[in-house]
């Protein structure tokens, strides 16, 4: 039978240094917006997507356990992970992602210091928008992600209040079938919203005033 499957990828919690929000925040959101499935990937740990899953009740939302990795090519997000990911070279996080059984996902391919576009055909998954980045630098995603094949996805990126709010950057699956096989093979479509700039400049803030009181938080 099939039945579509409506989801928000790429989020942050408090687990993150940029970020002030509550897990419990996105269950309320997930509740409003009715969402099947959630993905939390705070920078470098799983701790923010176990919080969100130790705190859900809710038996028709799935909370995907995953998390945002820096490595020496950008950053790698690893999905349906059990354990922390060690390794910081792009090639073995790749590697360790898969060894769980988890799913790579590229976000944000061309912001940050790697541009190179062939790290999108190492990947299972592609942001093709990314509500942080520029429309040049998403339009660049999309058609590198289709050259290349790999499937692609909408990331929220959020990582305030206000982008909660406002999100209007969702992915909902078609087809039937566990979600894992969906976000590699159903048919999708991508709602997108962008984010304001300045977004990114208070993300920044709240890191340095973290780290000056602090508080810390996976960086």
């Amino acid at each position: 039978m099939s039945t579509e499957l409506r989801g928000l990828v790429h989020v942050h919690t408090w687990h993150s240094f940029d970020c002030l929000l509550a897990p419990a925040a996105y269950l309320a959101y997930a509740r409003r917006a009715r969402l099947d499935f959630i993905a939390v990937t705070d920078h470098n740990t799983l701790a923010g997507a176990q919080a969100v899953a130790a705190l859900n009740r809710d038996p028709r939302l799935e909370v995907v356990i995953g998390a945002e990795y820096a490595t020496d090519r950008g950053d790698v997000i690893g999905l349906f992970l059990t354990d922390e990911v060690v390794a910081r070279r792009f090639e073995t996080v790749v590697d360790e992602i898969r060894a769980q059984g988890g799913l790579a996902l590229l976000p944000h391919p061309f912001r940050g210091r790697d541009l190179d576009p062939e790290r999108i055909a190492a990947v299972d998954l592609v942001e093709v928008f990314n509500a942080r980045s520029g429309a040049e630098a998403n339009a660049s995603a999309l058609a590198d992600a289709e050259r290349l094949g790999t499937p692609g996805l909408a990331g929220a990126d959020i990582h305030t209040t206000w982008e909660l709010v406002r999100n209007g950057t969702l992915v909902t699956l078609g087809g039937s079938g566990p979600l894992r096989e969906r976000l590699l093979a159903a048919p999708r479509r991508l709602a997108t919203r962008p984010t304001a700039r300045s977004f990114r400049r208070y993300s920044q803030v709240v890191k340095r005033v973290r780290a000056r009181v602090g508080l810390g938080g996976h960086a």
